[in-house]
């Protein structure tokens, strides 16, 4: 599998959907944050997005990597990134993820 990257940063993952996030580097990214919650002592995470319309395919591709692992998913919809981080705290959860596209101004 050929995975770019450049789109690693320090707190995120970026790129371009159809250039950079095809099914299996998605779901690879799911098996490495559920492989890392689980290294942890961790059981469970919550997983939310955006309401772009290429959200709710990633979704499903990164759980399925991260349930490939032995780690739980909690899909708590689709909602704002501060929601997803406050998800960690009230479902008292290892980890959370939100799938949400970048800044990028609309390709023309």
């Amino acid at each position: 599998m050929d995975i770019n990257k450049y789109i690693f940063r320090e707190y995120d993952v970026r790129g371009k959907v159809e250039d950079d996030f095809p099914p299996e580097v998605v779901e690879a990214l799911g098996k490495a944050f559920g492989t890392l919650i689980k290294r942890n002592g961790g059981q469970e995470i919550a997983l939310s997005g955006d309401v772009r319309l290429t959200t709710p395919d990633l979704i499903e591709q990164f759980k399925l990597g991260v349930l490939s692992t032995g780690t739980d998913v909690i899909k708590i919809g689709i909602l704002p990134t501060p929601a997803n981080y406050y998800s960690m705290f009230k479902l008292n959860v290892a980890g959370a993820v939100q799938i949400t596209g970048s800044h990028n101004p609309p390709r023309v």
